[in-house]
């Protein structure tokens, strides 16, 4: 446990006694909420442009409140091992973690979700030039495998191809979920990409 008075982050207060030790039953909600801080107020490490602005609400800037939503969610869906803590699911662009605007969702969901790239890139998201067939190759990964969606005579519409397969993935993803804010949510997230 943080001196008393020490901040987690600068701005994150540890309410629970011994949630830092390893093994004690907290640490697991624990480390999630570090996580959250990091990426929302770390200068270091969590750099990304995803989360340029991001904050937390005043109310999990205490553990212990965000601990009680967290099992909130447990006792919802289950063991939220394979989760990802998501800011943006119900409201897309979304940057304030709280418990009105947060779920749980699976890594490939929130995958599928990320619209903006890691690096610079040449061409537009899911497309790649072919040099040897001088064309444009569209592709898109679901769950980890990448698909081939085909070769393009433009930039433009092999990435055309690359938003039509998100959106039907999108979309299939939105039948399995049962949560009507993650359903909406995905549904405003396919008409940002129209």
């Amino acid at each position: 446990m943080p001196k008393k008075g020490k901040l987690i982050q600068g701005v994150g207060v540890n309410d629970v006694k011994g949630s830092t030790e390893p093994g004690a039953p907290t640490t697991y909600y624990y480390t999630r909420w570090h996580g959250m801080l990091g990426r929302a107020y770390s200068s270091r490490g969590y750099s990304g442009i995803t989360y340029d602005g991001v904050t937390v609400c005043d109310s999990w800037l205490v553990f212990s409140n965000f601990k009680s939503w967290m099992i909130s969610q447990e006792n919802i869906i289950g063991d939220l091992t394979n989760h990802q803590l998501d800011k943006d699911i119900i409201i897309p662009g979304n940057k304030v973690y709280g418990p009105t605007t947060c779920r749980f969702i699976s890594q490939p969901l929130n995958t599928l979700l990320n619209f903006q790239p890691k690096r610079k890139r040449s061409w537009p998201l899911g497309v790649s030039y072919d040099a040897a067939k001088h064309k444009f190759k569209s592709s898109i990964r679901i769950s980890g495998v990448k698909k081939f969606l085909g070769y393009k005579e433009t930039a433009d519409a092999a990435h055309n191809s690359y938003l039509q397969a998100k959106i039907i993935e999108i979309v299939r993803q939105q039948k399995l979920q049962s949560d009507p804010r993650i359903i909406l949510g995905l549904a405003l997230h396919i008409l940002e990409l129209l």
